[in-house]
Protein backbone atom coordinates (compact mmCIF):
# COMPACT_ATOMS: atom_id res chain seq x y z
CA UNK A 1 0.00 0.00 0.00
CA UNK A 2 1.12 2.93 -0.58
CA UNK A 3 2.06 5.89 2.20
CA UNK A 4 -0.79 8.33 2.69
CA UNK A 5 0.32 10.76 5.03
CA UNK A 6 -1.79 12.60 7.80
CA UNK A 7 -0.63 15.75 8.69
CA UNK A 8 -0.24 16.82 12.58
CA UNK A 9 -1.40 13.07 13.71
CA UNK A 10 0.87 9.84 15.15
CA UNK A 11 -0.14 6.10 14.67
CA UNK A 12 0.52 4.80 18.70
CA UNK A 13 1.46 1.13 18.46
CA UNK A 14 0.44 -0.83 21.89
CA UNK A 15 2.30 -3.71 21.85
CA UNK A 16 1.81 -6.39 24.35
CA UNK A 17 2.80 -9.83 24.54
CA UNK A 18 0.40 -13.15 25.79
CA UNK A 19 2.20 -16.23 26.69
CA UNK A 20 4.76 -15.46 24.13
CA UNK A 21 2.58 -14.55 21.42
CA UNK A 22 3.00 -10.76 20.10
CA UNK A 23 -0.40 -8.77 19.62
CA UNK A 24 -1.11 -4.87 19.97
CA UNK A 25 -3.74 -2.18 19.70
CA UNK A 26 -3.21 0.81 17.95
CA UNK A 27 -5.13 4.35 18.35
CA UNK A 28 -4.43 8.06 16.38
CA UNK A 29 -3.76 11.09 18.39
CA UNK A 30 -3.19 14.73 16.54
CA UNK A 31 -1.88 17.96 17.94
CA UNK A 32 -1.86 21.38 16.97
CA UNK A 33 1.54 21.81 17.87
CA UNK A 34 4.96 20.49 16.79
CA UNK A 35 5.08 16.98 16.67
CA UNK A 36 8.80 16.75 18.03
CA UNK A 37 10.43 14.14 19.95
CA UNK A 38 9.10 15.60 22.85
CA UNK A 39 5.70 15.71 21.87
CA UNK A 40 6.10 12.07 20.80
CA UNK A 41 7.21 11.19 24.26
CA UNK A 42 4.85 12.58 26.24
CA UNK A 43 2.14 10.59 23.88
CA UNK A 44 4.04 7.95 24.64
CA UNK A 45 3.91 8.09 28.58
CA UNK A 46 0.82 9.27 28.36
CA UNK A 47 -0.80 5.88 26.71
CA UNK A 48 1.61 4.03 28.99
CA UNK A 49 0.20 5.67 32.29
CA UNK A 50 -3.32 5.28 30.91
CA UNK A 51 -2.45 1.51 30.04
CA UNK A 52 -0.89 0.84 33.61
CA UNK A 53 -4.03 2.44 35.55
CA UNK A 54 -6.79 2.14 33.99
CA UNK A 55 -6.25 -0.97 31.16
CA UNK A 56 -4.25 -3.45 32.93
CA UNK A 57 -6.68 -3.89 35.97
CA UNK A 58 -9.34 -5.28 33.19
CA UNK A 59 -6.74 -7.90 31.58
CA UNK A 60 -4.79 -11.10 32.94
CA UNK A 61 -1.74 -11.46 34.33
CA UNK A 62 -0.55 -13.03 31.75
CA UNK A 63 -0.83 -10.11 29.44
CA UNK A 64 2.56 -7.62 29.25
CA UNK A 65 3.31 -4.38 28.01
CA UNK A 66 6.20 -4.34 25.84
CA UNK A 67 6.25 -0.71 24.36
CA UNK A 68 4.44 2.10 22.89
CA UNK A 69 5.62 2.69 19.37
CA UNK A 70 4.41 6.44 18.73
CA UNK A 71 4.87 7.68 14.98
CA UNK A 72 4.57 10.61 12.88
CA UNK A 73 2.79 10.44 10.29
CA UNK A 74 2.80 13.72 8.55
CA UNK A 75 5.49 12.38 6.33
CA UNK A 76 6.59 9.42 5.51
CA UNK A 77 10.03 10.36 6.62
CA UNK A 78 8.63 11.92 9.62
CA UNK A 79 9.86 11.32 13.19
CA UNK A 80 9.12 7.84 15.87
CA UNK A 81 9.76 7.50 18.95
CA UNK A 82 9.65 4.39 21.63
CA UNK A 83 8.53 4.20 25.11
CA UNK A 84 9.83 0.79 27.39
CA UNK A 85 6.32 -0.61 28.54
CA UNK A 86 9.24 -2.34 31.57
CA UNK A 87 6.40 -5.18 30.92
CA UNK A 88 4.14 -4.08 33.07
CA UNK A 89 1.62 -7.20 33.75
CA UNK A 90 -2.43 -6.88 33.37
CA UNK A 91 -4.16 -7.19 37.29
CA UNK A 92 -6.81 -10.55 36.89
CA UNK A 93 -4.80 -13.35 38.48
CA UNK A 94 -6.66 -16.47 37.26
CA UNK A 95 -7.46 -18.61 34.27
CA UNK A 96 -7.61 -16.12 30.75
CA UNK A 97 -9.48 -17.01 27.49
CA UNK A 98 -6.94 -17.94 24.70
CA UNK A 99 -4.80 -15.59 22.80
CA UNK A 100 -7.13 -15.36 19.43
CA UNK A 101 -10.25 -14.87 21.88
CA UNK A 102 -10.90 -11.13 21.74
CA UNK A 103 -13.32 -8.56 23.22
CA UNK A 104 -13.66 -5.97 20.51
CA UNK A 105 -14.34 -2.04 22.07
CA UNK A 106 -15.56 0.68 19.20
CA UNK A 107 -14.65 4.66 18.88
CA UNK A 108 -17.09 6.54 17.83
CA UNK A 109 -16.71 10.36 16.02
CA UNK A 110 -19.81 12.63 15.10
CA UNK A 111 -20.21 10.88 11.89
CA UNK A 112 -21.39 7.63 10.31
CA UNK A 113 -19.41 4.92 8.10
CA UNK A 114 -16.13 3.17 7.92
CA UNK A 115 -14.32 6.34 7.57
CA UNK A 116 -15.33 8.11 10.83
CA UNK A 117 -15.42 4.52 13.57
CA UNK A 118 -12.28 2.63 14.58
CA UNK A 119 -11.76 0.08 17.22
CA UNK A 120 -9.54 -1.85 19.37
CA UNK A 121 -9.72 -5.73 20.54
CA UNK A 122 -8.76 -6.80 24.27
CA UNK A 123 -7.02 -9.37 24.64
CA UNK A 124 -6.35 -11.19 28.11
CA UNK A 125 -10.24 -11.96 29.04
CA UNK A 126 -10.10 -13.05 32.42
CA UNK A 127 -12.38 -16.71 32.72
CA UNK A 128 -14.10 -15.55 35.83
CA UNK A 129 -15.45 -12.47 33.68
CA UNK A 130 -17.30 -14.52 31.45
CA UNK A 131 -21.09 -14.81 31.87
CA UNK A 132 -21.68 -17.65 29.43
CA UNK A 133 -19.66 -19.99 26.69
CA UNK A 134 -19.58 -16.97 24.06
CA UNK A 135 -20.79 -13.78 25.68
CA UNK A 136 -18.78 -11.67 28.51
CA UNK A 137 -20.20 -9.78 31.60
CA UNK A 138 -21.86 -6.84 31.19
CA UNK A 139 -20.04 -5.06 34.28
CA UNK A 140 -16.67 -5.97 32.79
CA UNK A 141 -17.12 -4.50 29.25
CA UNK A 142 -18.85 -1.60 31.10
CA UNK A 143 -15.26 -1.35 32.61
CA UNK A 144 -13.46 -1.52 29.41
CA UNK A 145 -15.58 1.20 27.85
CA UNK A 146 -14.92 3.27 30.76
CA UNK A 147 -10.84 2.62 31.19
CA UNK A 148 -10.90 3.62 27.15
CA UNK A 149 -13.06 6.70 27.53
CA UNK A 150 -11.05 7.71 30.38
CA UNK A 151 -7.84 7.36 27.70
CA UNK A 152 -10.05 10.11 25.56
CA UNK A 153 -9.86 12.34 28.74
CA UNK A 154 -6.22 11.77 29.61
CA UNK A 155 -4.93 12.68 26.31
CA UNK A 156 -6.98 15.43 26.16
CA UNK A 157 -5.55 16.69 29.54
CA UNK A 158 -1.62 16.06 28.19
CA UNK A 159 -2.75 18.70 25.10
CA UNK A 160 -3.35 16.19 22.33
CA UNK A 161 -7.05 15.12 20.69
CA UNK A 162 -7.56 11.04 19.51
CA UNK A 163 -9.37 10.70 16.73
CA UNK A 164 -9.78 8.42 13.74
CA UNK A 165 -7.51 8.84 10.90
CA UNK A 166 -8.78 7.84 7.37
CA UNK A 167 -6.74 7.31 5.05
CA UNK A 168 -8.59 4.98 2.30
CA UNK A 169 -11.99 5.74 0.50
CA UNK A 170 -13.85 3.16 -1.05
CA UNK A 171 -12.91 0.47 -3.24
CA UNK A 172 -10.99 -0.12 -6.77
CA UNK A 173 -14.03 -2.46 -8.41
CA UNK A 174 -10.54 -3.71 -10.63
CA UNK A 175 -8.46 -4.90 -8.43
CA UNK A 176 -10.68 -5.10 -4.98
CA UNK A 177 -8.13 -2.89 -3.23
CA UNK A 178 -8.98 0.03 -0.83
CA UNK A 179 -8.14 3.34 -2.84
CA UNK A 180 -5.74 6.11 -0.95
CA UNK A 181 -6.55 9.20 -0.21
CA UNK A 182 -4.30 11.45 -1.54
CA UNK A 183 -4.21 12.89 2.59
CA UNK A 184 -5.66 10.99 5.29
CA UNK A 185 -8.49 12.51 6.99
CA UNK A 186 -9.01 12.76 10.56
CA UNK A 187 -12.14 13.53 13.03
CA UNK A 188 -12.42 13.50 16.66
CA UNK A 189 -13.32 10.18 18.78
CA UNK A 190 -16.11 11.38 20.91
CA UNK A 191 -16.98 8.04 22.74
CA UNK A 192 -15.90 4.73 23.14
CA UNK A 193 -18.67 1.43 22.96
CA UNK A 194 -19.49 -2.07 23.30
CA UNK A 195 -21.61 -2.73 20.67
CA UNK A 196 -22.26 -5.88 22.31
CA UNK A 197 -21.01 -8.48 24.54
CA UNK A 198 -20.02 -11.55 22.53
CA UNK A 199 -16.60 -13.25 22.31
CA UNK A 200 -14.96 -12.21 18.45
CA UNK A 201 -11.51 -14.28 17.19
CA UNK A 202 -8.62 -13.17 15.59
CA UNK A 203 -6.89 -15.68 13.74
CA UNK A 204 -3.24 -13.89 13.99
CA UNK A 205 -3.36 -13.74 17.54
CA UNK A 206 -3.07 -17.34 17.13
CA UNK A 207 0.03 -19.43 18.40
CA UNK A 208 2.52 -18.87 16.52
CA UNK A 209 1.20 -16.44 14.18
CA UNK A 210 2.96 -13.27 15.32
CA UNK A 211 1.00 -9.45 15.18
Amino acid sequence: MPFVPVDQTCLVEIRMEIVGQKVENTIWVESEDLLDEAALTLIGETVKAWWISDYAPQVSDLVSLTEIVVTNMTTETSNQVSVNGDHQLGGQIGGTLTTNSTFAVSFRTASRGRSFRGRNYIVGIPLEHMAETNVVEASWASDVVTAYTNLLSQLGDAGFQWVIASRFSGVDPDTGKPIPRTAGVTTNVITVVAADLVIDSQRRRLPGRGQ
